[in-house]
């Protein structure tokens, strides 16, 4: 890595995949515990809490995986950099 640039790029990376395996795993608890033991559901709809009629309808596990990293990224993707690189200068001991 050439500057603080490409340190920031590795972090956000490896913040969106922190999510995509969170994510990963509740869309495996998903199949296991309702999907396989219930019924074969591939169509779900978001649906916004103060107006029902507000939806985003998604279609499969990949699209639901999609939609919950965005959501989830765009709701935590800030903090998490900023922790991140905190904890890693202090691991340099720069600050």
């Amino acid at each position: 890595m050439r500057d603080t640039n490409a340190i920031e790029k590795a972090i956000i990376e490896r913040s969106k995949q922190e999510i995509a395996m969170i994510v990963g795993n509740f869309i495996t608890d998903v199949n296991t515990q309702l999907r396989n033991k219930y019924n074969e559901c591939s169509f779900y709809h978001v649906t916004h809490l103060e107006d029902e009629d507000r939806q985003i309808p998604v279609m499969g596990s990949n699209e639901l995986m999609r939609v919950l990293c965005t959501m989830l990224e765009k709701g935590h993707m800030n903090t998490m950099v900023n922790k991140k690189s905190k904890e890693l200068l202090n691991k340099l001991d720069l600050i």
